[in-house]
């Protein structure tokens, strides 16, 4: 199903160690390997270290990655067919993120088309939640060695409205248009479902019925 944004497949990249994940939205399959070239340079960037090995299963859409990696040195190595254990963290990490996203548009009453929000904003939260396979420290803790911040979520259709630093917040609360949190930190215009962020909003869940 297309999402709000038109998107149709989305691609998780999961550090072995930490368990931490990155996910990406995607128009085509065959966008993998250029969506995998962004996420290399900003992790090799930001952590200062190389990607040595890529695992994933023989979907056609990783098959363009093998020339690549092989020119650079990255060692590849693909789950044999019908060998699921192989490929068994993903799998389960695929699982959740479904199951949690499902559950979060459930909750929010939110249409299917919204699925790639509810799908990053469960990343987001198994991201940021302690786990048993890691001594109960969440994979954000084991990839940053700092705890993880929960103050900024919000609510999924939590009522918000964008406000100017000139007026008192409180005085335009009638003017603004009407606005819900997505469950990420984007908000949706409730007259046309455009999404976008903005750095002054006030919650109003309590002063709408």
């Amino acid at each position: 199903m297309l999402s709000n944004e038109g998107y149709r497949y989305y691609i998780v990249f999961i550090d072995a160690y930490t368990r931490y994940s990155w996910m990406y939205p995607l128009h085509l399959k065959s966008e993998a390997l250029s969506v995998f070239i962004k996420f290399q340079k900003l992790v090799e960037l930001q952590f200062e270290r190389k990607i040595k090995t890529i695992q994933a299963d023989m979907g056609g859409e990783y098959l363009p990655f093998v020339p690549y990696l092989s020119n650079i040195g990255v060692h590849v190595r693909f789950s044999c067919p019908y060998t699921h254990q192989q490929n068994g963290d993903p799998k389960r990490k695929h699982r959740s993120i479904v199951e949690t996203g499902l559950t979060l548009l459930a909750h929010g009453g939110l249409p299917l088309k919204f699925w790639f929000e509810a799908f990053s904003t469960a990343t987001i939260l198994i991201d940021n939640l302690p786990t048993p396979l890691l001594g109960f420290v969440s994979p954000f803790e084991k990839l940053f060695h700092k705890k993880p911040n929960y103050n900024f979520f919000k609510a999924s259709q939590s009522c918000a409205a964008i406000y100017s630093d000139v007026k008192p917040a409180d005085s335009q609360l009638h003017k603004s248009p009407p606005c819900y949190f997505d469950l990420t930190m984007h908000m949706h215009s409730i007259n046309n479902g455009q999404a976008f962020t903005r750095k002054n909003l006030i919650s109003c869940i309590d002063k709408v019925s």
